[in-house]
């Protein structure tokens, strides 16, 4: 933080553009200069106005191919009973007699009692605990905090929204608006008297419980507090994007954006989203005011910033293995994989072996599979891995493999074997436009075909290789199931996988359901071909064949920019501009399915789109306004969603892992711990309700794939050998 702004948080009068500077640390830039910035890059409130009030009839709810009347029915009593939630924490009956907050001063802290609220000027003059009675543990406030619970209760509590707004405007306003850092101070209020479910105690009042409905009562105080009681629409109970003929999104911009943050709009608007599970949730909002609190006072102290990072590398010793065109943060990635190596030479049989890998891939698929192929090659150059063989995988096969070989020939791996795989899934796979453009530069002619090994048959190959030398093999598992599954059906197959297989990485999904690895039919790789996928799956629990999974959760987390594959299309090397091409090709194509009644998936609309795949929303526009054409949004695309990538990389080895901290222990699921069976990157379930679990650092797996990337087509054109 600049001097200016340190000095400004010290008077308590850090302004808007601060706050927002203070979490905004970097910006990046696309070719076609546009700037994306998260504080920007806020809930979808206009989507989330739409859902809340279709969810008062249950009217967002679509039923599912092939569902029961039953089990339609009672998702659709579940929607219409979270929207009667919210509405009865607005029911003054429901809880006006139950308690209320004791604060002692002193010891800057407070206790609920049992107790009426007409006694509340008696325990102001007495604060004599005798009249009520204490229950559950005693929490933490902070200063001021009695005045704002003593409004919000007498008023908002109390149904008297407007009263409440009155109250706090004359009591907090300066000339006519809440200065930002006590809607900051109220904000804490609110959501830190809200008991987490832990500690809980027994007849505890469900209005003070933290969850997603109390949450949301939350968010509504301050957003009517933001706007002074517009843009709420009090039948549906949710904000109303138009009051009064004036859109919110302008309102937002030209009224609330002059005085507010962008950062304290983002929170207060994110509390109101739509789905339970997307709203903030208690701690992670009471970390966030600790924060933003410690700039208004000046003792807020920033992660140190590499200003070096982003130069050339040029060390005044350079290892012959490391190009020439990195960054020195790229650079030190490679420098950190080099020691690892010489760490495995010098422990030998003691430290962590060479992974020796087998792929299965459906190249050209998607730009994902290819970049998992760069990230390899460059590893294997490194002497970090050992490339057994390559599977292509997915009708059309065949074209698939052939596209392998001409890649890996491109990037000098002549001797590395591809084969020709299964159709890999039961339904027809259409091929779409992007797939097989732009590869006239690299792309083998078709009598090549004929060298092309059989999938199978390779397969035999490596593992009867691995088994005769006493090694055990790493199955990279970033397409469908159904090659492996055939193997390991037969009697031969079954065998040597016994033997021979000792790790399984796989992009997709599965959970751990009664203690039993279970495939999850809703992740792409799995859904090819569901049985395959049970019957591996089955085959490595009975087998006891450990397993890592990096799901799409640790793959959004980590947005690598587009400026990499324009990088590489600059290199001159074929894979650049096919790259290039092929990712605008492939997001221009799943924005038009998002447009479409025929999404990818249920949620992924073009609203979602918008806000999840694309710089639209981050780079200043409003969620009402005109959606932009595929053409428009283009230059909009802005980050490259490597699934592959990270199960690649995650293959290379438990020390790599562990040496760039990749993976963090569980918090919110429990449940997925498995000493068998990793996932990184835990995905909600709804069924019973559970949340989502990041256990993984993004920045320097962000970083890893770019240096990979980035370092794969530069060694080749500098002659490096592969």
């Amino acid at each position: 933080m600049s001097k200016r702004a340190r000095s400004e948080a010290s008077e308590g009068s850090m302004s808007s553009i601060n706050i927002d500077e203070a979490f905004q640390r970097k910006k990046q830039k696309t070719s076609a200069t546009i700037v994306s910035d998260e504080q920007n890059k806020m809930d979808d409130w206009y989507d989330s106005s739409r859902l809340s009030k279709a969810q008062r009839n249950g009217e967002n709810i679509k039923r599912l191919k092939g569902e029961s009347d039953e089990a339609f029915a009672k998702r659709k009593g579940d929607e219409i009973a979270k929207w009667w939630k919210r509405r009865e924490l607005d029911s003054v009956s429901n809880f006006a007699a139950t308690g209320m907050w004791h604060y002692n001063e002193d010891k800057l802290e407070r206790r609920w009692i049992r107790r009426h609220r007409q006694n509340s000027d008696l325990v102001k003059r007495t604060g004599d605990l005798t009249l009520g009675e204490a229950v559950g543990g005693t929490f933490q406030t902070h200063q001021g905090d009695k005045e704002i619970s003593s409004i919000y209760h007498k008023y908002w509590l109390n149904g008297d929204k407007q009263g409440f707004l009155d109250k706090v405007y004359e009591k907090y306003a300066e000339e006519g608006h809440i200065p930002e850092k006590k809607l900051w101070e109220i904000f804490r209020c609110l959501i830190s008297e809200l008991v987490p479910k832990p500690e809980a105690w027994d007849g505890i009042p469900e209005y003070i419980v933290a969850n997603p409905h109390t949450i949301w009562q939350v968010g509504k105080c301050m957003f009517n507090i933001l706007t002074r009681g517009r843009f709420w629409d009090n039948d549906s109970n949710t904000l109303n994007p138009i009051d009064n003929n004036e859109k919110f999104g302008k309102f937002k911009v030209k009224v609330l954006q002059k005085v507010y943050s962008r950062n304290l709009i983002k929170y207060i608007v994110g509390c109101l989203s739509a789905a339970d599970e997307a709203r903030f949730v208690r701690q992670t909002l009471l970390d966030h005011f600790e924060t933003v609190l410690s700039v208004y006072e000046g003792t807020y102290v920033s992660e140190p910033e590499d200003d070096l990072a982003d130069l050339p590398y040029e060390p005044k010793v350079k290892n012959p293995l490391i190009p020439d065109g990195l960054t020195n943060a790229e650079g030190g990635v490679y420098e950190r994989l080099i020691n690892i190596v010489k760490r495995r030479q010098k422990e030998g049989s003691k430290g962590y072996p060479t992974p020796h890998i087998f792929d299965i891939t459906d190249l050209a698929k998607d730009y994902d599979d290819l970049t998992a192929l760069l990230c390899l090659k460059e590893l294997k150059r490194l002497g970090v891995v050992t490339i057994e063989g390559l599977i292509a995988n997915l009708m059309p096969a065949d074209q698939r493999a052939l596209f392998g070989r001409g890649a890996l020939d491109s990037l000098g791996l002549p001797n590395v074997p591809i084969a020709r795989g299964t159709k890999g899934s039961e339904k027809p796979h259409e091929v779409l436009g992007y797939e097989f453009d732009g590869i006239d530069d690299f792309m083998p002619p078709e009598e090549k075909l004929k060298d092309i090994p059989d999938g199978q048959a390779l397969l035999k190959e490596i593992f009867e290789k691995a088994v005769k030398e006493e090694r055990k093999l790493t199955y990279l598992a970033i397409s469908s199931l159904m090659d492996i599954a055939q193997f390991c059906q037969t009697e031969e197959g079954a065998c040597l996988l016994k033997k021979g297989l000792g790790n399984v990485v796989l992009q997709g999904g599965y959970r751990m359901v009664d203690g039993i690895l279970t495939a999850d039919p809703e992740a792409a790789n799995n859904g090819f071909d569901i049985k395959s996928a049970q019957i591996f799956h089955t085959f490595m629990q009975e087998n006891k064949i450990p397993s890592t999974v990096w799901t799409k959760v640790a793959t959004f987390a980590t947005a690598v920019p587009t400026t990499v594959f324009e990088f590489m299309e600059a290199t001159g090397h074929p894979l650049g501009p096919y790259l290039r091409k092929v990712q605008i090709g492939q997001d221009s194509s799943f924005y038009l399915k998002a447009c479409s009644d025929k999404p990818f998936a249920p949620h992924m609309t073009q609203p979602w789109y918008l806000k999840n795949r694309s710089a639209w929303l981050s780079s200043g526009h409003e969620p009402d306004e005109p959606y932009p054409t595929v053409h428009e949004l283009v230059p909009f695309f802005i980050n490259i969603i490597a699934y592959d990538a990270l199960a690649a990389i995650g293959s290379a080895g438990e020390d790599v892992v562990e040496e760039f901290k990749f993976v963090k222990p569980l918090t919110s699921r429990p449940d997925a711990d498995d000493p068998l069976h990793k996932v990184v990157g835990v995905t909600p379930v709804k069924d019973p309700p559970l949340p989502t679990d990041c256990n993984f650092n993004s920045a320097p797996m962000n970083l890893v794939i770019t240096a990979l990337l980035k370092g794969a087509l530069l060694s080749v054109q500098q002659g490096m050998e592969s």
